[in-house]
């Protein structure tokens, strides 16, 4: 054997296992490799899903932020929403369905304007909102091109969006209406059976549901935003009187003092079909207050409209036309003789009187004021109420107008005033249209007493659930149906139960299977 196959050998299986080894690391390299990059994916798949869902968060948030602002502009028009009157109030403000306001349109009258198609223009009009082809037939949608705000969107109900939105957020609300056709029952205590929309606002007018629709953003960048929520949700308004509406001119639970002369037009139907009642007095002995004189002394005349008027049709203001309306002694049904008082069948002293008169008219017991109280506008008296009042006011001290208001409320737009301070003081010359309800239910008062002085002539009802004390001049109860009704009407706004929608179907939808 030589020197080279003496030193030179073949390679034995030690050589082999570097080989293996670098194999399998570079198998765990590729595999990590792999799981590295499918954690990558992974972390960028939830950033994105996790991205997107705080993108819908915030739409959402702006949307819902969005129908709350929204809700309280309508509840700051709310007797505006279903006005059909112009010119009625002497800051200029508009009924929204009169003529000319262009507050509210009609859905049957623009329907191209939501014809099938895919145009998003189209697809996004408020009335699709509306998934009931009847409902829609007799609702109307907010529609107001104001020529004084360049570039605002005239189907966007306002919203003070600076105050609850960040920046990148946006928010879009529209709305529709449904003017509620309601057959009230005054036999039913409050029960208000509801047939559907109606476009005929003669009907009432005060009680409507409106659907609003709101279209949040966020992520916005010019015109294209990154997310976007669409949620609905119908309002609608509510009575504060939850019992039946005063359907006599005076209703008290105590006895009248000092008065002097008193004319009351009596409802002429309100104990029955031509059973005429002009005062509904307690006689309930199980009361702790109770009329026991029906006119003490005052100079009493009831009458019905047509005598006190002096013609068959009652004045569309309800004023008198030629300011000599009186109850004639000849024609009136309770009227006072001298020292003799005579009276007749509108005087009802009723033995069944409610000792709860908070609770019957409001439909909450009078230890559970409060929940009316906070439905209202409270206010310490009565020097900011005049002709462009309307609405719920609860009065915390004295109610006592200065002498240079003249009217308060109107026809069309009746006020509530809960006077729930110890004194209400009317002098000079007074109308008021709506219903004054007088009562001591706040803990601090132990008797409201009602007094005036002057020519105070109440357009719908007096309710004294406290006393009367000191009337003197003249006060007349002038029973007025549309006004009281219109006054009973009056109150707040609230969601319905189970109205809400994350998803209004057919409204910026694709327009498929959409009516």
């Amino acid at each position: 054997m030589d020197w080279q196959s003496r030193y030179i050998t073949q390679p034995g299986p030690g050589y082999q296992g570097g080989a293996l080894t670098l194999f399998a690391a570079a198998i765990v390299l590729v595999l990590m490799s792999l799981m590295l990059f499918y954690a990558f994916r992974t972390s960028v798949m939830e950033q994105r899903v996790s991205a997107n869902d705080m993108r819908q968060k915030m739409a959402f948030h702006a949307a819902e932020a969005g129908l709350q602002h929204a809700t309280e502009y309508l509840y700051a028009n709310n007797i505006l929403i279903t006005s059909s009157k112009l010119d009625l109030f002497t800051d200029g403000r508009d009924g929204w369905l009169a003529p000319g306001a262009r507050r509210w349109l009609k859905c049957s009258e623009h329907t191209e304007d939501f014809d099938e198609g895919n145009d998003p223009a189209e697809i996004s009009h408020p009335c699709r909102g509306e998934s009931s082809d009847a409902r829609r037939t007799d609702s109307y949608f907010y529609y107001f091109d104001d020529p004084d705000v360049e570039g605002e969107d005239p189907f966007a109900v306002p919203v003070d969006t600076a105050s609850f939105l960040q920046q990148g957020q946006e928010v879009s609300v529209r709305a529709v209406l449904c003017v509620l056709d309601v057959n009230f029952d005054p036999a039913t205590n409050g029960g208000i059976p509801v047939s559907g929309c109606t476009t005929d606002t003669s009907i009432s007018g005060t009680h409507y549901m409106v659907t609003l629709l709101a279209w949040g953003q966020t992520d916005c960048n010019g015109e294209n935003c990154l997310g976007q929520a669409l949620i609905s949700e119908p309002v609608s308004n509510f009575s504060a009187m939850n019992g039946p509406p005063p359907n006599v001119p005076l209703t008290t639970r105590s006895n009248f003092e000092g008065l002097g002369t008193v004319e009351v037009v009596t409802n002429p139907n309100a104990g029955g079909v031509g059973v005429p009642i002009s005062v509904w007095a307690s006689n309930n002995e199980a009361c702790a207050t109770r009329v026991t004189s029906l006119t003490a002394g005052g100079n009493w005349k009831t009458c019905e409209g047509h005598e006190y008027y002096g013609q068959r049709t009652v004045p569309e203001d309800l004023r008198c036309p030629l300011n000599v309306c009186s109850c004639s002694a000849g024609e009136a049904i309770s009227y006072t003789a001298g020292s003799d008082d005579v009276i007749g069948i509108d005087m009802f002293w009723d033995a069944s009187f409610p000792c709860d008169l908070f609770d019957y008219f409001f439909g909450v017991p009078r230890e559970q004021f409060s929940v009316i109280k906070n439905a209202a506008l409270v206010i310490n008296d009565c020097s900011g109420l005049g002709p462009d009042s309307a609405g719920l006011y609860w009065v915390t001290g004295e109610c006592s107008p200065p002498a240079q208001t003249t009217v308060i409320g109107s026809i069309d737009h009746p006020v509530v005033i809960v006077a729930a301070g110890a004194v209400t003081n009317l002098n000079s010359s007074l109308e008021i249209y709506g219903v004054m309800y007088v009562t001591d239910v706040e803990p601090a008062i132990t008797i409201a007493e009602i007094s005036g002085n002057g020519n105070i002539t109440f357009y719908g009802a007096l309710v004294v659930d406290g006393a009367i004390k000191n009337f003197n001049g003249t006060l007349s109860l002038i029973f007025n149906e549309s006004a009281i009704n219109r006054a009973h009407g009056v109150g707040n706004l609230a969601t319905l139960i189970g109205g809400w929608t994350d998803f209004p179907k057919c409204w910026h939808a694709d327009g498929e299977g959409c009516p």
